[in-house]
């Protein structure tokens, strides 16, 4: 969204939120097309003249459809930047286009919320010296005490992938997990690797002075796992494949996009598609 210190004409405000109420899907791109190449100033205007109408109370189609393509463009912006995307800034911004309905500040807080509170436990205070004490006192907390699991059920309901949406319901799939995880981690200071196994996705935790990793599997409550228990839930792996690959934010972002192209596949959303297709090649350059 580019700056634009001017106010939006009173002319062109009262045209706009006009359009806003038509529910016709051709307008509604339309405006959503417009809205998107819009300046912070203008679009604040927009906004809170449509919250003192008398329709105020409900969000347009077209808001959270121009959110949702300023989402791609951004993602696409931050995938061909130098060096690795950002990963957290990359699950948000999949989660801002996949449901722009739910506020990334909102789920940013209670990333900060979990970590601040894990900070108090002793064992949280030096991640560095005994990380897989610290690892294991956050995986109590997430998926013992606040309860995040596993969607068993549903399992391919794009909102499973969406970060925003899994703080919301306390459902995820593997990948979304592990990242729930990770990302708390890094606020604690706690390195945890994904481990992006064909089969499935983890993390790993390494203790200091030993060659060998603890696998975790954020999927079944956060079960630690050594090698030959890892391996069963890894699946058959080609002749000289690394069955526990370690992967970088780039593949954790792809693989997430590829999990949802399925999704929408069998949704048979063919625009949802096309749109994952974009950020799928902006981040396997």
């Amino acid at each position: 969204m580019k700056p634009d210190p001017n106010p939006l004409p009173r002319e062109k405000l009262n045209a706009i939120l006009s359009l806003l109420a038509d529910d016709d899907e051709e307008v509604i791109s339309s405006l959503a097309e417009n809205l998107k190449k819009m300046g912070e100033r203008e679009l604040a205007d927009l906004q809170e003249a449509w919250k003192k109408s008398p329709r105020g109370n409900s969000v347009p189609p077209a808001f959270n459809l121009a959110k949702r393509w300023r989402a791609v463009d951004e993602f696409c912006e931050l995938a061909a930047g130098p060096g690795l995307p950002e990963l957290e800034t990359g699950v948000f911004l999949i989660s801002t286009w996949g449901r722009p309905d739910l506020p990334i500040l909102r789920a940013g807080l209670k990333l900060d919320a979990y970590a601040a509170h894990l900070m108090d436990q002793d064992a949280c205070r030096r991640p560095i010296a005994i990380p897989l004490e610290a690892a294991g006192v956050l995986c109590k907390y997430l998926f013992a005490e606040i309860g995040f699991k596993g969607a068993e059920k549903n399992y391919s309901d794009p909102d499973n992938s969406f970060l925003a949406a899994v703080l919301e319901s306390g459902l995820g799939i593997p990948i979304s997990l592990s990242v729930l995880a990770i990302l708390v981690a890094k606020r604690m200071r706690l390195e945890l690797t994904p481990i992006g196994s064909p089969g499935h996705f983890m993390v790993a935790v390494k203790e200091p002075g030993k060659s060998r990793e603890t696998y975790i599997d954020c999927f079944a409550g956060g079960n630690f796992l050594k090698e030959a228990q890892a391996r069963k839930l890894v699946g058959r792996i080609p002749p000289g494949m690394d069955p526990f690959p370690e992967v970088d934010s780039r593949e954790v972002l792809a693989r997430t996009l590829r999990n949802l192209h399925t999704s929408y596949r069998t949704l048979e959303d063919d625009r949802r598609i096309s749109e994952i297709e974009r950020m799928l090649a902006a981040i396997s350059i």
